[in-house]
């Protein structure tokens, strides 16, 4: 039986003694009660009071462990490079060395876009 099916015997008084029946009639019965507490007035008002009070983290504490972590980062890195010999080879890059035209107008199109961004497009603001 599908829910739609159960939905409508439900509705029209014939609650299936299975399972699923009880348990729908017994949604559909607390649906149809009035909800026994009432909300203040003001309550909206005072739940965005609240999230405006809320103290920001530390910043302080955060930009320390970044900063241990990219130190950490750096120091494995140069570690890595001395144990196993690493050299830089920028074979896989030769291709591109025939288009010099193509990369300058394409970093140029990527930052006028930017700017564009920035100029003339309007942000969206949160409330």
């Amino acid at each position: 039986m599908t829910d739609e099916e159960l939905q409508n015997n439900i509705e029209k008084g014939f609650a299936g003694q299975e399972s699923d029946g009880e348990a729908y009639r017994r949604v559909f019965d607390a649906l149809k009660r009035e909800p026994s507490f009432k909300l203040s007035s003001d309550f909206a008002d005072r739940v965005i009071q609240s999230m405006q009070t809320v103290p920001k983290p530390s910043s302080i504490n955060e930009l320390v462990w970044l900063y241990v972590g990219l130190f950490s980062f750096v120091i494995v890195a140069g570690i890595v490079v001395f144990l196993t010999g690493f050299t830089i080879h920028f074979g896989a890059l030769k291709f591109i060395s025939g288009y010099p035209g193509l990369i300058v107008f394409g970093a140029l199109f990527i930052l006028s876009l930017q700017w564009i961004d920035k100029r003339f497009v309007k942000k969206p603001t949160i409330i």
